[in-house]
């Protein structure tokens, strides 16, 4: 009897689990049913939308870029790189918590993502948050360690918080990998 009743309890978790395998091949009824409540992306008006916003970086209207973006995003969340851009647009408006809390809206999605913790410490970095900016610039060094971006950036703090061996010996490793780059040798220059 209580073998019986053991195998009773298991049928449930077992039943659960072979509906959740359908659903996520998506051979259960159910699957259609919650695709319909995903809400539904309106490309041709976001690309449109972003493509304005692109122009509107161009010509340094900075607010108009990141309603833009704002727009796009709100059109389409599942392009989830538009807070990205929107995070650029925000930064360079000098609108810098809505910058930051915009980049961190995108790696929630993504924590792992080198060009969200780019964009991040970018923001932190034009907030003057040296810190910070520079803890994530770190980060995305672990994750990618030549990622020009983030080598240019540590330098540039290194350089701005007075550590200029630290920020001379980051140019030269970004010259030694990239020898084409401009910024570093008018940066060595300055050291």
């Amino acid at each position: 009897m209580a073998t019986m009743a053991a195998g009773r309890d298991k049928l449930p978790s077992r039943l659960i689990a072979y509906a959740c395998a359908l659903l996520f091949l998506g051979l259960a009824p159910l699957a259609t049913a919650q695709e319909s409540e995903v809400p539904t992306c309106d490309d041709s008006r976001s690309a449109s939308l972003r493509e304005e916003a692109r122009r509107a970086v161009q010509k340094r209207q900075y607010e108009q870029a990141a309603v833009q973006f704002r727009q796009a995003f709100e059109a389409c969340p599942q392009q989830s790189a538009l807070l990205l851009e929107l995070s650029e647009a925000q930064a360079h408006g000098r609108h810098f918590p809505e910058a930051i809390r915009t980049a961190q809206q995108f790696l929630d999605g993504q924590p792992g993502s080198v060009p969200g913790r780019l964009a991040l410490a970018n923001a932190y970095f034009m907030a003057q948050r040296f810190d910070e900016a520079r803890q994530q610039a770190v980060l995305v060094l672990e994750a990618a360690p030549a990622q020009p971006a983030a080598l240019k950036l540590r330098g540039n703090i290194e350089y701005l918080v007075g550590d200029f061996d630290r920020a001379e010996d980051t140019f030269i490793s970004l010259l030694d990998k990239y020898p084409g780059d401009e910024e570093a040798p008018y940066m060595l220059g300055r050291i």
